[in-house]
């Protein structure tokens, strides 16, 4: 592993080179050193690097150490990165909690309005909307993602 690093640090000190360095050690759990790599790579500022699986990466890291405030703001990057990356989305969905603030889930309906003729945003608009218990307003979400792809089980699912 030291090895590796050594080889990041010296010989690829670029944006994908750090994430990758981060990725290996949320393996070893060693979140905290993750995180220093994610920083480094997000300082590389790199123009032609995606840095929405970056973000993703980082706020799965943020979550494996509760640190769910923070893990939110790394999905809305990530999906800033990318708005179509639907795995973002979810990702901020399902780390909405009770203790989340409103201003986290109405952030949320503004980067998926217009989008919600998709089943999995249906979906994971009504995850977060049961994840702050306002399950009536969820219901009518899964119920409309099951009315776009009646195969869509995690609908079926958070009914």
């Amino acid at each position: 592993m030291e090895e590796f690093t050594a080889i990041i640090e010296t010989d690829y000190p670029t944006a994908d080179g750090y994430h990758k360095a981060a990725y290996l050690r949320i393996f070893t759990r060693e979140y905290d050193t993750a995180v220093k790599y994610f920083e480094k790579a997000v300082a590389q500022k790199d123009p032609e690097y995606n840095y929405s699986s970056l973000y993703l990466n980082w706020g799965h890291t943020l979550a494996s150490k509760q640190c769910f405030k923070e893990a939110i703001e790394k999905f809305k990057k990530a999906v800033e990165a990318d708005p179509d990356n639907e795995l973002a989305y979810s990702n901020w969905a399902y780390t909405l909690n009770p203790a989340s603030s409103e201003k986290d889930l109405s952030d949320f309906r503004k980067k998926i309005a217009g989008k919600l003729d998709k089943a999995a945003l249906n979906v994971y608009l009504g995850v977060a909307l049961n994840n702050l218990r306002k399950n009536d307003e969820a219901v009518r979400y899964l119920q409309k993602a099951t009315a776009l792809d009646k195969k869509m089980a995690d609908a079926w699912n958070n009914m």
